[in-house]
């Protein structure tokens, strides 16, 4: 759980689509991207889960607060680029609340989940970001792995539509950013040669100086 800092501390609520102990049961740990070649139907990302029942339940909550087509984006995907300078196809997905400029008077309490990808090539973000972008939307599905060796098992019955996805680069996340939530002490992330003073530095030392007490 994540505390952003707003105008004033006299209201104080929790924006979230994360229910914490079912999150801990269902044990998160990858996600998978598909592409039809034809483009005929919408691209799809699978949150790949350990424990089947927790997994179903999570999109069940989901789909009973937003339905089937998540249209406020109020579950709301962030995928971070650019977090490790020696590995740098590597991502985190973030799953956050969703909230307007409006309730910034507020103390928002945040709690969100985020899993780090280190894939060797960005090849198959690019495509399904490619196809989000043509297509307007994509899929979200629970999937877990039944095997090591085998595919994931999707629960296509669980889907839910959705019209936005969140793509940011590390070194763009500063302090009082929404998805400064996303970033971890550890992260190095990659900075464009020409930029000087990265927003990304300030929220860095401040996560580093925590962790330190």
């Amino acid at each position: 759980m994540q505390r952003l800092p707003g105008r004033s501390h006299a209201a104080r609520r929790v924006v979230s689509p994360i229910d914490i102990p079912l999150w801990d049961r269902a044990k998160w740990h990858g996600a998978f991207y598909a592409v039809a070649v034809n483009g005929e139907i919408l691209p799809v990302i699978a949150f790949i889960f350990s424990e089947p029942d927790a997994a179903k339940r999570i999109f069940l909550g989901w789909r009973q607060a937003v339905g089937d087509h998540d249209k406020d984006d109020a579950i709301t995907i962030v995928l971070i680029r650019g977090i490790l300078r020696d590995q740098p196809a590597a991502y985190r997905v973030l799953v956050r609340g969703s909230w307007h400029d409006g309730e910034r008077s507020e103390e928002i309490v945040s709690v969100v989940r985020h899993l780090t990808m280190t894939p060797v090539k960005t090849v198959n973000v690019d495509r399904f970001l490619s196809a989000v972008s043509r297509q307007g939307g994509y899929e979200l599905m629970p999937a877990v792995m039944t095997s090591p060796a085998g595919p994931p098992q999707v629960f296509e019955e669980l889907v839910i539509r959705k019209d936005r996805i969140v793509v940011r680069e590390a070194w763009e996340i500063g302090l009082h950013d929404e998805d400064s939530v996303g970033m971890r002490a550890e992260d190095d992330p990659i900075i464009p040669d020409n930029v000087t003073g990265a927003p990304v530095l300030e929220l860095l030392e401040r996560l580093r100086h925590a962790r330190s007490e």
